[in-house]
C-alpha cells in the first residue's frame, strides 16, 4: 500500500509514519474511506488528505470530543490546533491554493 500511495501522489507531503499509513490505507480503500472519519492537528496530514480529496472528511478533536460529551470546560482548555476554527482555516487555505 505504501508504495503505491507513493508512486500514485507524488505530491503528498512528508507526515509521520503513523498518518503515512493511515493515508496509504484510505488511498487503498477508497470505498471504506468514505465512511472513514479522519482526525489529526497535524497540518501536513490535513494537507495529505487534500491531496487524496479527502480533506472534508478530516473531523477536529473538538467536534469528536463535543459529539462524544467532553464538558464545556475541558473543550475549552484544547489547544488552538485541536479546535474546529483551526482546521476549518487550514482546509479553507487548502482549498484555495494558499498552503
Amino acid at each position: 500500500m505504501l508504495i503505491s500511495l507513493a508512486i500514485e501522489q507524488p505530491d503528498l507531503p512528508a507526515i509521520d509514519a503513523g498518518e503515512l499509513h493511515m493515508m496509504a490505507w484510505l488511498h487503498a480503500n477508497p470505498a471504506e474511506a468514505v465512511i472513514s472519519a479522519i482526525s489529526t492537528a497535524d497540518r501536513a496530514a490535513v494537507r495529505a488528505t487534500h491531496v487524496l480529496k479527502l480533506v472534508d472528511r478530516v473531523v477536529s478533536l473538538q467536534l469528536l470530543a463535543d459529539t462524544a460529551g467532553v464538558g464545556v470546560r475541558q473543550l475549552q482548555n484544547l489547544q488552538h490546533h485541536f479546535s474546529e476554527d483551526w482546521l476549518r482555516t487550514v482546509r479553507t487555505q487548502l482549498k484555495m491554493g494558499i498552503l
